[in-house]
């Protein structure tokens, strides 16, 4: 009993979102500013893309700071992608970001789609039925 309560926990624990800190992936400039992407709950597979350089790749997080973002209108493309979303996150918006300053984009975690529900559902049942044996 203690094992298996051991195991899922540590699979719980594996999966658990951070906040990503990334320096700008370009050349730096004496006026640099902050970018913040800020999602509604945590995303897995999160990719953040300023003027087409990566920023920070593949990450399972709900906050990006990328610091040392020249300043000015900056191109900002961000996806993140899971199988039980009823769509996957691919938004592209032009963000200005002040020196010394920061510029924030802020987007909402899609819904989950039936199909995760039904598997939450028949996982749930799986773990009452292993917990009481």
């Amino acid at each position: 009993m203690r094992v298996i309560v051991a195991v899922l926990a540590g699979i719980i624990g594996m999966g658990c979102a951070h906040d990503v800190s990334a320096t700008f992936p370009g050349e730096v400039t004496k006026k640099t500013g902050t970018l913040i992407v800020l999602f509604s709950s945590a995303v897995p597979n999160a990719t953040v893309s300023i003027d087409g350089g990566v920023a920070c790749d593949d990450e399972n997080t709900r906050k990006v700071v990328v610091a040392g973002v020249p300043s000015g209108k900056r191109e900002v493309h961000v996806t993140a992608s899971y199988s039980q979303w009823k769509h996957n996150i691919d938004h592209t918006s032009t963000v200005d970001i002040p020196s010394g300053g920061t510029g924030t984009v802020q987007l909402a975690t899609p819904a989950q789609s039936m199909g995760a529900w039904i598997y939450g559902g028949v996982a749930l049942v799986c773990l009452v039925v292993l917990v009481s044996l």
